[in-house]
C-alpha cells in the first residue's frame, strides 16, 4: 500500500494473517532514476522469499509511477544475503558511487535498454 501525498512512496507487505512482514520505499532521483530504500523484512519472516517479493513489487510500483530509465539502491557490503538477492534481480554495482561500507547498485529498465 502506498502512502499518498509524500515525495517518497512507502509500501508494506503483509502476510495471510495481516501481519506486516516487509517494508520499503522508492523515490525519484535526478537523471531519470528511481531509488529504492529502507527495505526491511521482519526477522521472523526471513528465508521465505519475502524480500524477493517485496523488491519485485517495489520495482514494479516505481516503474509504473515514474518513467525511469534505471532503479538504484544502496546495500551494506556486510549484508551478503541482500546483495545476492539484488544481483539476481539484475542490479550491478556502480563502483564510482560505492563507499568502503556500502555498494551503490543500479538496474537498467527496459526503457533504457530499448533506447
Amino acid at each position: 500500500m502506498a502512502t499518498p501525498g509524500r515525495r517518497e512512496s512507502s509500501y508494506s507487505l503483509i502476510d495471510d494473517s495481516a501481519k506486516p512482514c516487509g517494508f520499503g520505499q522508492h523515490w525519484v532521483l535526478q537523471h531519470g532514476a528511481v531509488h529504492l530504500g529502507r527495505i526491511i523484512v521482519d526477522p521472523n519472516s526471513r528465508g521465505r522469499g519475502i524480500g524477493r517479493v517485496l523488491c519485485q513489487r517495489l520495482i514494479s510500483a516505481a516503474l509504473q509511477s515514474k518513467s525511469a530509465t534505471a532503479v538504484t539502491l544502496r546495500v551494506y557490503k556486510a549484508n551478503l544475503v541482500a546483495m545476492r538477492l539484488y544481483s539476481t534481480l539484475g542490479f550491478v554495482e556502480v563502483a564510482a558511487e560505492s563507499t568502503d561500507d556500502v555498494f551503490f547498485m543500479r538496474r537498467l529498465t527496459n526503457r533504457a535498454l530499448s533506447s
